[in-house]
């Protein structure tokens, strides 16, 4: 059984779930939605994330950093329109199987923190150019945070070129040895 509460225009949090099945589209357009915590669940049977948090517009922060989480294969939309999504922790995440994350973050704009698992295997995308595997729309990152993506995109292996942009006003305000630092990063993998 998998929880569906998409449209659910009065469910502001979420909290431990316990032994739950999230999927494609549990929670999209809960634009009441402000916090999701499933950092002690056990989502060992979700493989599917497509739209799954797809348009909660007030949806500040999403944790599942402590989750036992099975392996993902598709994150096409998850979080797509969460413009509002301040911090996402996936570090508990496994990566490998991943296939597609087509426009995941999409009109992300206010994402200042992103956790990823430290030596994961990347996400593999598609590389298809009309499908574009990750759309980085974020305006409001550090360093440290923008240090973070590039790691963590830095695995990715065998594909061809693919675009990280950072907004020109964040990008600029980072010290020519910050810049060069993210560029060498990324360059090193075709990014």
């Amino acid at each position: 059984l998998v929880i569906d509460f998409s449209a659910a225009d009065d469910l502001s949090n979420v909290i431990n779930m316990g032994y739950s099945v999230i999927g494609e589209g549990s929670f999209s357009n809960c634009t009441a939605l402000t916090s999701v915590d499933f950092s002690n669940c056990k989502l060992t049977n979700c493989q599917y994330l497509n739209y799954t948090f797809y348009g909660c517009s007030n949806l500040l922060n999403i944790d599942m950093g402590d989750a036992i989480l099975g392996n993902l294969i598709q994150l096409n939309r998850c979080f797509e329109s969460c413009s509002k999504l301040v911090t996402l922790d996936l570090s508990s995440a496994t990566f490998a199987s991943v296939t597609r994350t087509y426009r995941t973050f999409v009109s992300v704009s206010k994402m200042t923190t992103l956790k990823v698992p430290t030596n994961s295997t990347a996400i593999l995308p598609t590389s298809t150019p009309s499908d574009a595997p990750m759309d980085l729309h974020w305006s409001i990152l550090t360093y440290q945070s923008m240090l973070d993506v590039a790691n963590w995109l830095s695995d990715l292996t065998g594909q061809s070129a693919h675009t990280v942009t950072f907004k020109s006003s964040v990008w600029s305000a980072l010290s020519t040895a910050e810049q060069n630092n993210i560029d060498t990063i990324l360059s090193g993998k075709n990014w």
